[in-house]
Order: structure tokens, then sequence, then C-alpha cells
């Protein structure tokens, strides 16, 4: 019947397969399907402009037009379709009026709760919140109107005013609900700041360059020059062509249908600590953060009043917690607690063995508490799956959830999860919540490489890695943190109210996808970082507010990175941070509202801040410089051999809109900035300074009509390093510099820009 009615065959007495009520229940899910589907708004338009039943036809867009993302005002190409459906008569029918109710055209007669739940969004959508949030009072149902709500805040965060908007989605108490919305937003939000739609496919950058004046340092004509700096046409070609982007459409089913048919298998108690996963000397990190720490092992050994503590270790197979329990036997039933209400109590360490599989699923368990008394937490070597679990930590002793604050005794134990090489650890739709401290790998939810022993050096497992999709990280010391991790989805989380940082890939993790997270609340430093080489990831659709440090940051040499179409809004810190990090494209991001730069450029060079939104920041619009590190406070403790940089800086800025700032583009030892065609509005401070002071009519007049670089006279060489693979796109125009084994900074002439800039206190 589906199939007769999607072809159009004819078989009624009206020409057309007549539909059932099944079948138009089942468009409409169809349609409801097609509007969260990559392509499915062509898909749809192209059955609606079809020969199908017209019945069929209203109810595929009574479902496509019912998914809350539907704005009646930005579906332009929709329009003429789903005008000519909303105003054929099919008997009044009541699709019909749904379809109306969703492109925002008025009924006189009364409206029940689902047609008011419509219209009511596309006046959302439409700017009149107050109109819409005076259709909450009429509806009937309690729950509709709670969720209507939240559907009118979510979309005033996308559309409206973002800040009102996410602090009434913070204070939602259902997680999942939470979570969801906060999905939503960052996608909705993502897809507005993408103007070349390169999330769904998109076309070419195409920045429409006028014809470029032969710049070569010989023949092109020299439009300024002083001491420091020349300013001419750039000569250089315009980024061009679009990035490969991650998928965006990782979902919690992409965990479940992963989840393997458990049989049980070999497991224990072991007595010691000393198989190679749970040896306790690995978790010892005596001076972390400025604190020293009770390791593991003194705690383990302390509240266990033993030297010999005993670990749950599963050997082979897959395993429920039933399995576990059954497996190390009933005379060991104090290792694991079942208590009331779909609550189970971990009271030892456990550990996954490389050959085994734990799954944690809200079909068996609801709460998973870790018992912070007696020291216990969680180790994966093989495979773990939760689903729909809260992993929470717990204080039996004070019958508590041990939630802390940075100021209140983080070297303290608490429980963990931990990833090491080999492993594969995929979670979806659960909660993690008061785990991690300041001791070694310990720190919240951890995918590290290692053990390193022997063993790992003899074998060389593959790098920990996983689906990490739609759940919530609420007060970890950090909310992720990863060493030398491969190919981990971070898809779609909340990280709230986290500790030291919210997500934190570090050394050397490679291919990583951060998309459409929301991190928010943490309580010491940024929402998103990744540092020490996390080379060739994407940091794209995320929300980043209301964090203690930055929104977003590079760091410590992390190559190839594409920052794309975020929201890095009302921090306390800088928007967006690029410290050390070249081969970097920071592209269509909502940056404002913070109480620093919008974005920071400081020792890093190749980088592409294109066509972002940059609003309203305390400090400037964009600021680039370069810095001794060696001589700026909290140095200190940093390796500068095994952190080490060139204080080289280079920028394009192109298409960006700035206004309101407190200034403009500031530029301090910066090597080489190229403009073209940036937006300068409501500006209450200079539209450019630092180096760049004295250059501002100039700058305005040429670089808003040709790509126009402003050079130092002294030309630094750089030492060799990671290819950039934006380079080989055409994304990024190949580096200026030259390159030696031994660099030349022109930071040693005090004449130079660079010199004066390099003595400045880094930031």
């Amino acid at each position: 019947m589906m199939y007769g009615l999607l072809a159009g065959t004819s078989d009624g007495a009206d020409g057309t397969v007549p539909a059932t009520a099944t079948d138009l229940k089942l468009f409409r899910q169809v349609g409801a399907a097609l509007a969260v589907a990559p392509g499915g708004a062509r898909r749809f338009e192209d059955f609606v402009d079809g020969a199908a039943p017209l019945d069929v036809r209203l109810a595929l867009a009574v479902g496509f037009t019912g998914d809350l993302g539907f704005d009646a005002e930005s579906a332009q190409r929709l329009g003429a379709s789903l005008a000519g459906l909303a105003q054929a008569d099919v008997a009044k029918g009541r699709d019909s009026l749904l379809l109306r109710a969703s492109l925002g055209i008025a009924e006189a007669e009364p409206a029940d709760d689902e047609l008011l739940v419509r219209s009511a969004r596309q006046l959302a959508w439409r700017g009149n919140v107050a109109e819409a949030t005076a259709a909450v009072a009429q509806l009937a149902d309690v729950d509709a109107v709670e969720a209507l709500r939240v559907d009118l805040a979510s979309i005033t965060a996308v559309v409206g005013d973002f800040g009102p908007g996410v602090a009434t989605l913070r204070a939602i108490e259902t997680t999942t609900k939470r979570v969801a919305a906060f999905r939503f937003v960052a996608r909705e939000r993502a897809e507005r700041l993408d103007v070349h739609d390169w999330i769904n496919g998109g076309t070419p950058l195409d920045l429409a360059p006028v014809q470029l004046v032969n710049a070569s340092t010989g023949d092109g004509p020299v439009i300024h020059y002083d001491e420091r700096v020349n300013v001419r046409p750039s000569g250089a070609a315009l980024p061009s062509g679009k990035p490969v982007l991650p998928d965006l459409g990782v979902v919690s089913s992409d965990v479940r249908r992963l989840v393997p048919m458990p049989v049980g298998g070999a497991a224990g108690i072991v007595v010691g600590g000393e198989g190679r996963y749970v040896r306790l000397g690995g978790f010892d990190s005596p001076y972390f953060d400025g604190e020293s720490n009770n390791g593991v092992r003194d705690y383990v050994y302390e509240q266990n009043k033993t030297i010999t503590p005993e670990f749950i270790f599963l050997n082979e197979g897959v395993f429920t917690l039933a399995d576990v329990i059954a497996a190390i036997g009933r005379d060991q039933a104090d290792a694991i607690e079942v208590l009331a209400d779909g609550v189970v109590r971990l009271n030892r360490p456990l550990a996954i063995g490389s050959e085994a599989t734990l799954i944690l699923s809200n079909e068996e368990v609801r709460e998973l508490q870790l018992n912070s008394t007696t020291g216990a937490f969680l180790v994966n070597a093989g495979h773990l799956y939760v689903s729909g679990v809260r992993v929470v930590g717990f204080d039996v002793e004070k019958n508590a959830v041990p939630l802390r604050g940075y100021e209140t005794a983080m070297h303290k134990f608490r429980p963990f999860l931990l990833s090491w090489s080999g492993s594969e650890t995929n979670a979806a739709d659960s909660e993690f919540v008061a785990l991690g401290y300041s001791a070694g790998r310990s720190y919240g939810v951890t995918f590290n490489s290692g053990p390193v022993d022997d063993y790992y050096y003899r074998a060389q497992p593959k790098a920990p890695t996983g689906i990490v999709v739609n759940n919530s990280f609420d007060n970890l010391y950090y909310g992720f943190y990863a060493y030398e991790a491969a190919d981990v989805q971070l898809v779609g989380n909340e990280y709230r109210d986290n500790i030291i940082y919210g997500i934190d890939p570090h050394d050397r993790s490679v291919r990583l996808n951060i998309s459409l997270n929301t991190a928010y609340g943490t309580a010491k430093k940024h929402g998103i970082i990744i540092s020490r080489e996390v080379n060739d990831s994407f940091i794209v659709g995320n929300l980043s507010f209301d964090n203690h440090g930055s929104g977003t940051m590079l760091d410590r040499s992390s190559l190839g990175t594409l920052v794309f179409a975020n929201t890095l809004r009302g921090n306390h810190g800088d928007g967006m941070a690029v410290f050390e990090s070249p081969c970097t494209i920071v592209g269509m991001n909502d940056i404002s509202d913070n109480n620093r730069a919008g974005i920071k450029v400081r020792n890093s060079w190749d980088v592409l801040l294109l066509q972002n939104v940059v609003a309203d920041n305390k400090g400037s619009a964009i600021e680039g410089f370069i810095s001794d590190l060696a001589q700026s406070d909290g140095s200190a403790g940093r390796n500068f051999a095994l952190d080490p940089y060139q204080p080289v800086t280079s920028f394009s800025a192109m298409g960006n809109v700035m206004h309101g700032n407190g200034a403009g583009i500031q530029t301090a030892g910066v090597s080489a900035v190229e403009l073209y065609g940036n937006q300068f509005r409501n500006q209450s401070g200079r539209l450019v300074a630092g180096d760049l002071d004295g250059l501002q009519g100039l700058l305005l007049q040429q670089a808003g009509a040709q790509p126009t670089v402003v050079s130092t006279n002294c030309v630094p060489v750089l030492q060799p390093m990671h290819a950039c693979p934006f380079t080989e796109s055409g994304l990024l125009a190949a580096t200026r510099f030259s390159t030696s084994a031994s660099g030349e900074f022109c930071t040693t002439d005090a004449s130079t820009a660079q010199a004066q800039a390099f003595s400045m206190v880094a930031q």
C-alpha cells in the first residue's frame, strides 16, 4: 500500500490509491524523520510537489512542519509548495488546520493544544516572544505547558536573546530534556552561522575578490612604508573550496546498535591490585595543579585498612552487572550491592580486561554508584557501553554525592572512569556526576594511553577511542580528558559546572569530532580546550558560555583545527584563543559578550579568521601578538622542552563583522596580517590599534576593496613543523615564511616590532 501511494498508482475510484488512517499516520512519521535527516528538505519538497494524493502529501507536510526546528519564514524554498497545500480544502480536515498553524496562518475557530503549540512556535521564530508566551496560559495539558516553555526558550536562544534563553534551559531539571534542548540550540545556531551551508554539503568559499595587484617585493607598488611595517596588496590567492566537516548526525542509536548480546564470562576478585590495569602506582600524582594530593593508592589502602586491597576483574566475556555479580560469586556480595529503585553500588574498583565487555544499561540499572568511601572506580581496557544510566560518585559515609568546587579540597579522592589503550568506550543518554580529582589519570572521564609497561611497548595497542553522545557531565574535575586518544566522537553532550575544564583533549590526541556540545559554568578555566599536539580535529557547532576562562582555546602546538559555527558568548576570559597553534581556521562563529578579547591569536601563524560575528566584547574584537612565555606569569612550571614555541604570529581576517567591542583589530609584533572585507559597526574604540595605529584610514580604504597585507620589515625564519592540511586544500595560502632548523624570529633587534612586543608581559 505504501509503495502504491508513493508511486501514485491508480486503484481507487478517484484514480489514486485510497489512504487508510494507518497510512496517513505513517506518512506523518516519515515527514518528521525527513525534517531532521540530511538532505531531507529536498526529498520532502520533491514529494510534496509530486503526484501523490493530496491527503498523503498533507500528512507528510504535517509531520515535517511539526518539528521544533521548522521556521516558516526561513523555509522560503518550501514556501510555495506548503502554501498551496495549506489552502487546499480537504473537508476542513485536521491536517489542513495543523499545517496552517505551522505556517503561522491564524484561524478564526478555537484552537486546541496542538494547534496552539504550532502557532506559538512560529510566533517565537518571528521574534514575537511575548505573544508566543501568552499561548502557554491557554494550554489545557500540564505537560504541554512545560514542553512549550522549553520550546520557546530554545527558539529564543537561537534567534532572540541568547542569555535569557539558555538561562531557562539551564534550569530544566530532567537531564535528558536539558541535553536535547541544548543540542537543538547548538545545531540551529550552527546552521544559521554557516553562511555557505557547509553543514549540509553547501557551496565552495567565494569571497568575490577584485582584480589583485602584483605585490611581489620588487614589482608591486608600496602603499605605505616606515621603519616597522609596510602595507600593500597581498597578492595571495584568496581562500577557496570548502572543508570536509565531521559527522554532526551522530546520535544515541549509534551507540545502542553497537551493544553486543550479553553472554556472561569469567570474572573474579583480584587481591593486591597488581593487575596491569589497576596497578595503583599508575594513578599517583604527588603534585598537581598547585595541590599536593592523596594519591589513589594511598587512599584505597587507607580506606580498606589493608596493604592488599581487592578489585573486581572482568577477564573474558560480555557482562551485564547481573553477570558480574554471578561471576564473582555469592561470597563476595559486599563488592556490589543491589539497592532499591534500580540503584547498584560498586564498593570495589572494577577493571574491564582487554578481552571483556561491560554493558551498563537502563534496562537493568538506573543508577550506578561508585563508592568514594571505599575507593571504588572504573577502569576499561576492553569495551564499555553505558546507555541511559546515571554514573555517580557517592560518599557512603556521609550518605551524599561528593560535589566539589575548585576551592574545596580537590586533592581528595573521588571516583573516576578511565579507559586505557586498546579500549572502546561508548556512552549515550547517560549522566556522569561528581567524578574525578587531581591525581594522575583520575580526572573524571579520561581516555588515556597505557598503562605504560613492557607489555605496552611490545604490543603497541591502538589508541583509546569511542562514541560519547547526548550525555551530561556534571561537577567532574575535568568533564572530558584525553591523552593520546584517536577518532573520539564527542557529539551533543552537556558539560555542566565542571571544575577545571569542560572538554580537555590533551597530548597527541588526533582526529577528534567535538561537535554540538554545550559547555558552561566551568569554575576554574575554559569551556573547551585542546592542548599539546592535538592535531587535525574539529570543534564545530558547540555552545560555550559563562565559563571562568575562555569559551574555546587551542594551545601548545595543536595544528590543523577547524573551529567552525560555534557560539562562544558571555565567558569571563576571551571568546576564542589560539595560543601557539599554527594552521588554524576560525570561521563563521558567534563570538560575543566576552569579558576580554573576542579572538586572541598568540605565537601562531597561518591562521584564518573567516566571516565571524565578533560583537560587544570588552577587549578587542581581534587581538594578535607575540610574547616571551618564559617571562610570563604562571610559566614557572612550564616545560619548554616538552612545549616549545616560536614567537611568530600571522593571520588573515576576512569578512568578519565587528561591532561594539572595546577596539577593532589590534596587533603587537605580528609579522603579517592580511585584511579583506571586514565590517566595523558602532565600535566604541579605535578600529585598528597597536602596530596598526596610524593606518586606520588607509586600511579601511584598501582592505575593503582588495586583500591588503601589513607586514613587518623584519621577516622571521620558522623552524619546520607538521604540514598544514588547510594549505593543501586551498583554504589557507602557503606560509610566507622560510624555514631553517635554527629559526630567526626578529626578536633580538630592538628596532623591530617583534622585539618590542616580545618584551611585553604575555597574556
